[in-house]
């Protein structure tokens, strides 16, 4: 039986894997750690990228960062909190108020 039309172009429209999705694909793989590394060394020889230092020691990225940079700023200054509780409010406050986040939060402590 001959392929259909829609079958034909369906066949000409397979994924064709370019050096920079196999680039892609390798850092998708690579265990946490070498990522780090590889991540440090990029910031290393690229001159254009630059990596971020807070003067505070927060630092808040994506849609609700400035919402949840701000709590936790607030929270450091004005309470005693563990660094984790600090975390899980001002997430938890900057999903309260940013449209664009939630208040479904998972954290991951490392050590």
């Amino acid at each position: 039986m001959r392929p259909g039309l829609g079958q034909h172009t369906q066949l000409k429209q397979e994924l064709k894997i370019n050096p920079r999705l196999y680039q892609a694909m390798d850092l998708l793989y690579m265990p946490l750690l070498d990522l780090q590394q590889h991540l440090k060394q990029e910031l290393l020889n690229n001159p254009f990228l630059d990596m971020i230092e807070p003067d505070d020691g927060i630092l808040a990225i994506g849609s609700g960062g400035s919402y949840a940079l701000s709590a936790a700023r607030a929270l450091v200054d004005n309470t005693q909190l563990e660094a984790s509780e600090i975390v899980k409010r001002a997430m938890h406050i900057a999903g309260e108020i940013c449209i664009y986040t939630n208040t479904n939060i998972s954290i991951l402590e490392t050590t």
